[in-house]
């Protein structure tokens, strides 16, 4: 199972949002995704109730059921890395998300989003060899990469 979040404040664009679900669903695995509202809808005060099903592409939760499962709430993060059917975590790098994916010994894919997170990145990637990077185009790692990725 793919592990994805992006820790509780970084926040990914709505197109970020569409590349990323495709590439999930072309990677053909499994996944827990822990998904929140882009940070302009946060921005803007209250979300309508149907956020999700406006922000990821149409029919996809129907085409993945069964293989997916999208929280918008909190998740046990800790406990989901340390999970045995955790193979891999997509993340955002920020310290304490790659502390705990190495204290579980569970790889990473890297797709920072802000502060120390880019220099994090490199160092797992690149350094300690504990992660995968995406290559970002146009501010948006693209479905290909995605799958390319988590693959």
């Amino acid at each position: 199972v793919v592990y994805v979040s992006f820790g509780s404040e970084s926040f990914i664009s709505s197109a970020q949002v569409t590349e990323l679900a495709l590439g999930l669903e072309a990677s053909g695995q499994p996944f827990l995704w822990v998904l929140r509202p882009p940070e302009s809808s946060v921005a803007k005060g209250g979300l309508p109730l149907e956020w999700k099903a406006e922000l990821l592409p149409e029919g996809f939760e129907r085409r993945l059921e069964g293989r997916c499962l999208i929280e918008t709430g909190w998740a046990p993060q800790a406990a989901i890395l340390a999970h045995e059917a955790t193979g891999a975590f997509i993340t955002h790098c920020g310290w304490n998300s790659a502390q705990e994916s190495v204290a579980a010994g569970v790889p990473m894919v890297a797709l920072p989003q802000q502060s120390d997170q880019p220099a994090n990145a490199l160092l797992l990637a690149r350094e300690a060899k504990l992660a995968v990077e995406m290559k970002i185009s146009e501010g948006v790692a693209k479905r290909d990469e995605v799958e390319r990725a988590v693959r």
